[in-house]
């Protein structure tokens, strides 16, 4: 896989999570039925990973880091891999 890269300037962050949660949804591959995990902070992120698909049992895992940042009510899921199966 051909991935398009730039430079970045690091102070244009202004916040850093070195233990984020995770969520885990395993969705049917009818996409109709999940099952939600929440996988507690200071995991990383390839045990999660490896996690989601040791559990999947033919089952489709979703993987999101967890965040707060900028949500006032509530929080973000950020997708790291997968994606929910098209329903019909």
């Amino acid at each position: 896989m051909d991935l398009e890269s730039s430079p970045v300037d690091p102070r244009d962050v202004t916040e850093e999570d070195d233990f984020p949660a995770y969520r885990v949804y395993f969705w049917s591959p009818d996409g109709l039925v999940c099952e939600e995990h929440r996988i507690e902070p200071g995991i990383e992120v390839s045990d999660v990973l490896a996690w989601a698909e040791s559990r999947s049992r033919g089952r489709v895992p979703v993987v999101y880091v967890e965040t707060d940042a900028g949500q006032a009510n509530g929080r973000r899921l950020l997708r790291l891999q997968g994606s929910r199966p098209e329903s019909p």
